[in-house]
């Protein structure tokens, strides 16, 4: 099987001639360590981890830690000392930043671009889905395809719901609007569903989309950060119009949304939106998809679970989570090979590449 094929035949929950293998990798921390224990430069270009090959549109709709926020801001360095520096950032966001930090997910986020209905309507046109820039990168990305990626899928990501609003007014901003600004709330999420559906036309018309990666971020480790009730007011109507228009493109087969935390709440939610599947579960936040697998059979698509702190500890460790997970999924399929997360600087590469080497082995079940 090609790497399409093995992507539909997990999301149908079909035959496999093997488990894909589609993770997040390292942190750039991670990185830097496994360059001095033999990764090689172009590790990227040569797929030295073997993972199963994707595809991108390269069109920006947004990610977790990327804004959908076109033109972006200038950079601005707004003040600086010894041992911090506080910018204005391209998403519109000031942050201060400790200079011996090299990740900016430690950064600590002073002001977001909105702060009420005057702001908001200001940042709106950044939500434009006919601003040029967004696409400058889909016709070369739809001629590589062309030429070259037809065995593989394509892969669209976007900033959902939660993450929008995150992205808007950060996590205060956004708890106070919901209560006090429910009908900027909604026109946020009728921009942000003609922003998605529009680029997702647009993109459709030059290339396929096969699967899209909802990318939130909505559950911390004692579970949603937004209520049920509220997600069922502010989001779900969304979601679901959104899922709704993206399957009348026949190419897309997979909807998948991005969480970390207890995410036990949430998905009964996102499987009544049409979402049909879930990634990474990570165990710190007592997330076992083996459990999920027996509670949701066939109606949740799995990606992840698998303990990255295990990792560091050796072969053992990693085979005894590998025996844990792995077996109920090469029966039942409806499930890629990924660590619970990004694999941390902790994680030597020889036992990063045995981790993988060794999940190769679960073959599925004929």
């Amino acid at each position: 099987m090609n790497t399409l094929e093995r992507f539909r035949a997990a999301f149908a929950f079909g035959k496999l001639d093997r488990l894909p293998i589609h993770t997040f990798g390292g942190w750039d921390e991670t990185y830097a360590r496994w360059r001095t224990e033999g990764l090689p430069a172009d590790w990227g270009q040569k797929n030295f981890f073997g993972e199963d090959p994707t595809a991108s549109t390269g069109v920006h709709l947004g990610t977790n830690g990327f804004s959908p926020f076109f033109p972006r801001w200038t950079p601005e360095l707004l003040q600086e000392d010894d041992t911090y520096t506080v910018i204005r950032d391209e998403h519109g966001r000031v942050l201060r930043r400790r200079k011996d930090v090299v990740s900016a997910s430690i950064a600590e986020y002073l002001e977001f671009p909105v702060r009420g209905r005057a702001d908001w309507q200001r940042v709106k046109q950044r939500m434009d889905p006919a601003i040029e820039v967004r696409y400058e990168k889909l016709a070369a990305s739809a001629d590589w395809y062309a030429q070259h990626g037809e065995d593989r899928p394509v892969i669209q990501a976007l900033s959902g719901t939660f993450r929008v609003l995150w992205h808007l007014m950060g996590d205060e901003g956004m708890y106070l609007a919901l209560y006090d600004e429910p009908e900027m709330i909604h026109d946020i999420m009728r921009t942000w569903l003609h922003m998605n559906v529009t680029a997702i036309d647009r993109i459709a018309a030059r290339m396929p989309i096969h699967v899209l990666n909802i990318m939130e971020d909505m559950s911390g480790n004692t579970g949603m950060l937004i209520s049920p009730a509220m997600f069922r007011e502010f989001m779900m109507p969304y979601y679901q119009q959104l899922i709704q228009h993206v399957r009348s493109h026949t190419d897309v087969f997979g909807v998948w949304v991005d969480s970390d935390g207890d995410v036990s709440a949430l998905i009964p939610l996102l499987l009544e939106c049409g979402v049909q599947g879930m990634f990474p579960f990570e165990v710190q936040a007592h997330m076992d998809v083996v459990a999920l697998r027996r509670q949701y059979g066939q109606q949740l698509v799995i990606r992840g679970g698998i303990d990255k702190r295990v990792l560091p500890r050796g072969r053992d460790a990693i085979d005894r989570e590998l025996d844990r997970v792995l077996p109920i999924f090469a029966q039942t399929g409806g499930y890629f090979i990924c660590l619970d997360h990004q694999a941390p600087p902790d994680v030597p590469l020889e036992n990063y590449l045995y981790f993988l080497e060794k999940a190769r082995t679960y073959t599925p079940c004929p």
